[in-house]
């Protein structure tokens, strides 16, 4: 299978100088769940020259068999899943054309790989000066042939089944030139209405649509309309960002764990291609709307209602309708002894 991908340094152990593989004599724990192992698992992205790439690994059989092994190499891909760096590519993919760039100095046929013994190795990449620029990746490694022996005969004509188990390490090469570095944004989730004090996620399913390695990395920068100062949501990971292999997909998570008070938010996802690349692509997201915490909206709509069923219920009260009609009464009264009053001045003043 193919190993997972993480950066590593070369082995420190030297390689002969005629290339040749050479295998380490001392001993090494085996046991019955032991495997077949490669290492390192992942060069660093180097830069095709005029001489060939030079990559040393080795390979170790902690089995408590002797294992045949053969030179392998295989396309790769970039992973549509979040977790992975690259996955085996298809005949279609583009790093399929540089398998023939991959050479192995002295190990052109298989060799027996004693248990508890390590094979040191190199692998040659020459890159043709007619190669496309672009980024290509590949699994440099060896194949171990499991053979079962046994095999009923009157059920098939075979009396020997062989399996093929991969061990491979990644290897990125960069063929400089006019590339077309690109993101694609294909998927974007967000909230609508966000709780005062909540922790609330946008996610972005971004793939690399170029022919190029980027660094993905993004952010959501929240514009606001009212007195709220904006923000700025960085997405989760790397620091630096995400290595994405052409066609490669990554899913970016922005969190917002401080929602003010109250507010209304336009937000926008800003992803970059990395440093050098060029690449921003922006995309506008629908409003976002702050609402303050339940409790303090139930406190508000008391503090309203409350006042309300009061005056309701004092309305209905026999005693409180008796004293409104008299109160009603008396103000009746004194509006008419008012106008009296008036009546009486006026003809006083006539008179006189």
């Amino acid at each position: 299978m193919l190993l997972a991908c993480a950066h590593a340094v070369l082995p420190a152990a030297s390689i002969a100088a005629n290339l040749a593989p050479v295998e380490d004599a001392s001993p090494i724990p085996a046991s019955a769940d032991g495997h077949l192992s490669l290492t390192p698992q992942r060069f660093d992205v180097v830069e095709a020259g005029d001489r060939p790439l030079r990559f040393e690994l080795t390979v170790t059989n902690t089995t408590l068999e002797p294992v045949r092994i053969a030179p392998k190499v295989i396309a790769l891909e970039g992973s549509t899943e979040p977790d992975q760096f690259a996955v085996p590519g298809g005949r279609t993919s583009a790093s399929s054309a540089a398998v023939a760039w991959v050479t192995f100095p002295g190990f052109d046929s298989p060799r027996e790989l004693a248990s508890g013994r390590k094979l040191q190795f190199v692998a040659l990449v020459t890159v043709p000066a007619s190669a496309t620029p672009g980024t290509y990746s590949l699994g440099v490694g060896a194949s171990q042939d499991i053979s079962a022996l046994g095999v009923n005969t009157t059920l098939g004509p075979a009396s020997r089944v062989s399996l093929e188990g991969i061990v491979a390490s990644t290897v990125v090469i960069d063929v400089p030139g006019d590339v077309s570095p690109r993101i694609r944004i294909r998927g974007v989730s967000g909230p609508r209405v966000v709780w005062s004090g909540s922790t609330e996620r946008f996610r972005a399913d971004v793939e690399n649509a170029g022919n190029t390695l980027l660094t993905i990395d993004g952010q959501v920068e929240l514009g606001s309309f009212l007195s709220t100062a904006g923000r700025t949501l960085g997405a989760k990971g790397p620091d630096k960002g995400y290595e994405t292999l052409p066609g490669g997909r990554r899913e970016l998570v922005m969190v917002w764990s401080d929602p003010p008070l109250l507010g209304w938010f336009s937000p926008e996802l800003v992803v970059v291609g990395g440093k050098g690349s060029g690449v921003r692509v922006t995309k506008r997201l629908d409003t976002v709307y702050v609402l303050p915490p339940w409790w303090l909206i139930l406190l508000i709509v008391i503090a309203i209602a409350l006042p309300s069923w009061r005056w309701r219920r004092r309305r209905r009260d026999p005693r409180w309708q008796e004293h409104r009609r008299a109160t009603a009464a008396d103000r009746v009264a004194a509006r008419k002894r008012k106008a009296e009053a008036k009546r009486r001045a006026a003809q006083a003043r006539r008179r006189r």
